[in-house]
């Protein structure tokens, strides 16, 4: 079990990498 929660834990961070990335690129582009 310890492997599938790192695995889904490393998924869970890029996600919210991601979706950090995207909203400052949305923001970047709608003020232009």
């Amino acid at each position: 079990m310890n492997l599938y929660q790192s695995i889904f834990q490393a998924f869970h961070e890029a996600d919210i990498e991601y979706l950090i990335v995207g909203g400052v690129a949305v923001n970047l582009y709608g003020r232009h």
